[in-house]
């Protein structure tokens, strides 16, 4: 009853579970689970500094360490950014945990000493300045010499995993990039390709015997003929990245209100929910919000490098298709009419090259920079409330009589 009320939503929810964490409390003396689970309740009604009293509260029970409320301290302090409080409760879990490496249940031990690899790992990504990267090696160097001998391998595979986890990150962004600069690489050596063929196909006729006006308007049409089915086809594709353009700015537009409205859910102490799928709380969906934001921007981006890209080549080909004609008004002297509806190729370009504003070599990198401004303690380390509720209740042997479904699981322990 005690989860089953504290994880809705209203006035009293809090007030209850306040009136019932103090019954449950007397009953049960010094057991830091009581502490945890008012934690959880006030982590899943987004008060997170409530919920770090209760889980330092936990942490200073008297007993065997409950490791759970220690990971669940440590996180908020990492998702508030409060490094230096954290680097203090990392230390002090790891000595704890130290006392611990000549116990029976050395694996439990070192699967924590994992999770502070982890933690530390995180800490290491979220750096950006030479003051944070010098206190996150004394903080490495401190715990280094703490799990020196068994549990070291422990604290290193810790580090690896969320470094792997990283890697896969960037690489997801890194991958979009290269597919787009490969393609690009291709197009150009395609058209170099053709444009040396046309070449050699020029002076094959120019070696050729002397034509009549008919013969020049016969190759005259041909050559037309081709060139505006090539304009025609780039013509459908440029079409296309326009609407595709279009519909990623509504889906950015649509996304800015999804994001409005969830900061207006959590102002109003309402749960956020919105298409995007259930998060354990309010900076967990805004992350994820966030990230989708950089990869509608990356999408966009590209989508005007390959518009540009149509409209240089349609620029290509209208200007063999002019020395074409020049070539054939030159034989002949006679003149040929302009088509007209070129022109909007020249305007096209413009407006295209206005819209990048930067090179697109220039533009595609950036995208790794913008996933980093948005990458928190929680990009790598997350804390699924709903599982940690199951595993406490678990350990009294009780279970929910229906589980809700989730979508994110929980790297830590």
């Amino acid at each position: 009853e005690f989860f089953d009320d504290g994880f809705k939503r209203g006035p009293k929810v809090l007030p209850d579970a306040q009136r019932r964490y103090e019954t449950l409390r007397s009953d049960s003396q010094n057991d830091p689970r009581i502490d945890y689970a008012l934690g959880l309740v006030y982590l899943r009604q987004l008060k997170n500094k409530e919920a770090q009293t209760q889980f330092l509260l936990a942490t200073k029970r008297t007993g065997e360490p409950y490791w759970p409320a220690w990971q669940a301290l440590i996180w908020t302090h990492g998702t508030a950014k409060e490094t230096t409080v954290a680097y203090e409760r990392l230390t002090e879990m790891a000595k704890r945990l130290v006392k611990l490496d000549n116990a029976p249940e050395l694996d439990a031990v070192a699967e924590q000493v994992d999770w502070i690899g982890q933690s530390m790992a995180a800490f290491e990504k979220m750096g950006e300045t030479t003051k944070a990267r010098e206190a996150w090696m004394r903080q490495d160097e401190t715990l280094r010499e703490l799990f020196a001998g068994k549990l070291l391998g422990a604290y290193n595979s810790g580090l690896e995993e969320v470094h792997t986890r990283h890697a896969l990150l960037e690489d997801d962004i890194r991958t979009t990039r290269d597919k787009t600069l490969e393609k690009r690489e291709q197009e150009r050596i395609e058209k170099q390709s053709k444009v040396g063929k046309d070449l050699e196909s020029t002076k094959e006729k120019r070696d050729g015997l002397k034509k009549t006006a008919e013969e020049w308007k016969k190759i005259l049409d041909d050559q037309l003929l081709n060139f505006d089915k090539q304009l025609s086809r780039l013509e459908r594709d440029h079409t296309f990245l326009e609407k595709r353009g279009q519909s990623i700015v509504e889906s950015q537009i649509q996304l800015g209100r999804e994001m409005t409205l969830l900061q207006q859910r959590a102002s109003a102490g309402n749960q956020p929910n919105n298409q995007f799928g259930t998060q354990t709380n309010y900076e967990a969906q805004m992350d994820q919000l966030q990230l989708q934001k950089v990869r509608y921007q990356a999408e966009y981006d590209q989508t005007l490098v390959a518009a540009q890209q149509v409209t240089q080549k349609a620029q290509g080909l209208i200007q063999q298709r002019n020395g074409v004609v020049q070539q054939y008004q030159k034989a002949t002297g006679q003149l040929v009419q302009q088509d007209a509806s070129l022109d909007k190729w020249q305007g096209r370009l413009k407006k295209d090259t206005e819209k990048l504003k930067a090179p697109a070599d220039d533009k595609v990198p950036a995208v790794t920079n913008k996933i980093k401004q948005v990458r928190s303690f929680r990009t790598y380390i997350e804390l699924d409330v709903i599982e940690q509720r199951d595993r406490l209740l678990d350990s009294f042997g009780v279970t929910m009589p229906e589980k809700p479904a989730r979508t994110s699981p929980i790297p830590g322990k």
